[in-house]
């Protein structure tokens, strides 16, 4: 019986090693992503650092701005008592210069301090229109405080018969002047002489009632077409009493000078 042979094969398996990982064996396309994601990661650590920063800057930031506004409100302040506009502004400009502020200012880091002097410039900036505002208010109180003087000046010459003409002129002069018409609106301007008018009236009628009662009596349908009949009144009811009081006095007066004149006798 024949007998078959199988021979047997030299072949043997070749079991293959684990490809090296590294940056030289990645295929190009992820090494390019690996090294990109490495770059974004130191990326965003330095702009954490970078915010973390800023927000230290700004929050010594505001505490500079909060010790500089309370030393420009104490300026603002002091300078916008002047009445001189233009002395005012330069008094406040010169107070609140950047070396003005050095203890608040020095020893910070560069970027505070550009941040301190970019708020300065535009605080004072903002200032000028306050100061500009306050002068002016002051300015304008202090030449209507004159001006009242002056119509209070009217009213008291008006019962004075001597000054009466000389009075009514300077008071039509002073109501012509431009220079006293620009401080009022046109309402205003026409309140002040309304007022002017209602009170040389009644300071002429005071002045009846305490040295011509009599007349003021008389004249009282007259004086009541100028201030009604509540006002009239109160007048006549004035100078009766006026009246009254001086006839008491005459009367003492009469009997004092009797009683004088009999002690003479008796002496």
């Amino acid at each position: 019986m024949a007998v078959l042979k199988i021979p047997q094969s030299e072949l043997r398996a070749n079991v293959g090693q684990a490809t090296p990982v590294s940056e030289a064996a990645l295929p190009m396309s992820l090494a390019k992503a690996y090294g990109q994601a490495i770059g974004e990661v130191g990326k965003q650590v330095q702009k954490v650092a970078k915010d973390q920063r800023d927000i230290n800057d700004q929050i010594t930031l505001n505490e500079m701005v909060r010790d500089a506004v309370v030393k420009m409100e104490r300026t603002r302040a002091e300078v916008s008592l002047n009445s001189d506009l233009e002395f005012a502004v330069n008094e406040y400009d010169k107070k609140t210069k950047l070396d003005q502020f050095n203890d608040i200012y020095q020893g910070k880091n560069k970027n505070v301090q550009n941040l301190f002097r970019l708020w300065l410039a535009k605080q004072k900036n903002s200032d000028y229109a306050l100061v500009t505002k306050a002068v002016t208010k002051q300015h304008v109180a202090s030449v209507k405080a004159d001006h009242k003087k002056s119509l209070n000046e009217f009213t008291i010459n008006s019962t004075d018969p001597e000054k009466a003409i000389q009075n009514d002129a300077a008071i039509k002069s002073w109501f012509e002047n431009p220079n006293n018409r620009k401080f009022y609106g046109d309402a205003d301007w026409e309140e002040l002489q309304q007022t002017l008018k209602s009170d040389i009236i009644e300071s002429r009628l005071m002045f009846g009632v305490k040295n011509h009662p009599s007349f003021t009596i008389a004249n009282a349908d007259k004086i009541e077409k100028l201030v009604g009949p509540e006002k009239v009144r109160k007048l006549v009811e004035d100078a009766t009493k006026k009246i009254a009081s001086d006839v008491k006095f005459n009367v003492s007066r009469e009997k004092a000078l009797d009683l004088f004149e009999e002690d003479n006798k008796i002496a």
